[in-house]
């Protein structure tokens, strides 16, 4: 089953744009919610195929708005929802950025909704599934002392039920989904990992099991080679290029990446090329990264590959 960091309604007004997960998400239709606008198209982009290039006579073609891959809520506002057709262009795309994980570090939760630090999207297969918000589990990262804090609805550590106390980092940390008769339809597989290039010598990576399709389905932008297409990743905007040597050069982000009211008055969005995590260019200029960098946009962690 297929369903990419959450265009969020609250009370039936969107919130602001976050920093993250890959991903066609709708509001969940039973709850009475329109749709959101065809400008804010949240996950993945859609499956709809690129536009034909303009007659040479025409006007320019007014730029796409990028599409945010972070799902979208249901009635309450809350919880995030992947629709499974809305990735299958992107997923055989060439090229794509992956939600591979989250930055972690301090007391963290996972659930499926807007009030958690990490946010796993529930995979939505019928137009009339419904959800309910649910933390799964919290945990308490410090270095390389980790902890499950509290445990609450489909959490596993390894095959059996998660419990509280300190976390055995030999098991994975599993997190059910279910299919739209409430039968388990796939796990969700985390693992904390140290990982030197983090920017933060406390956090470890709360990493993805990414050899599961369906988990690759809930954070996946899919890329074209030449073709330039907007993207957005947990609240980073700009255009993407795949070049036909594989490159990926991203630009048009300096506007999202400014801002008055963080710390050294720039969001926190970094890039990992081979080495440490460093900040983005600053003044603006295109970035270039290859198949294996990564890219920490917040805490969520994206990767880039092509095929």
């Amino acid at each position: 089953m297929l369903p990419d960091e959450l265009e969020l309604l609250e009370d039936d007004a969107l919130t602001e744009p976050l920093a993250g997960l890959a991903d066609e998400v709708l509001l969940d239709e039973d709850a009475g919610l329109p749709s959101q606008p065809p400008s804010l198209q949240p996950s993945v982009p859609a499956l709809t195929a690129d536009p034909p290039a303009p007659a040479a006579d025409a006007p320019p073609r007014a730029p796409v708005a990028a599409a945010d891959p972070r799902p979208s809520v249901d009635a309450a506002g809350r919880v995030a929802i992947v629709d499974e057709a809305a990735v299958r262009l992107d997923l055989a795309r060439p090229a794509r950025l992956l939600r591979a994980g989250w930055i972690v570090v301090g007391t963290v939760r996972v659930g499926n909704h807007d009030g958690c630090e990490v946010v796993i999207p529930e995979t939505r297969i019928d137009d009339g599934q419904t959800f309910t918000a649910n933390d799964h589990v919290t945990l308490r990262v410090r270095g390389a002392s980790a902890q499950v804090v509290s445990v609450g609805v489909d959490a596993r550590m390894g095959a059996a039920p998660a419990t509280v106390g300190p976390l055995d980092e030999a098991a994975a940390l599993g997190v059910v989904r279910r299919d739209d008769t409430g039968a388990e339809d796939f796990v969700v597989r985390l693992r904390l990992q140290d990982d030197a290039a983090l920017p933060d010598p406390r956090a470890r990576l709360l990493a993805l099991d990414l050899s599961v399709p369906q988990v690759v389905a809930l954070g996946v932008v899919g890329l074209p080679t030449g073709v330039a297409r907007p993207v957005a990743l947990d609240g980073f905007s700009g255009s993407a290029l795949v070049s036909e040597d594989g490159s990926l050069t991203l630009s048009g982000y300096l506007e999202g990446y400014r801002d008055a009211a963080a710390p050294g008055g720039f969001r926190s969005w970094l890039v990992a090329q081979g080495a440490a995590f460093t900040t983005l260019p600053e003044d603006g200029r295109p970035l270039v990264i290859q198949p294996g960098d990564r890219l920490a946009i917040g805490s969520a962690v994206w990767v880039y590959q092509r095929r």
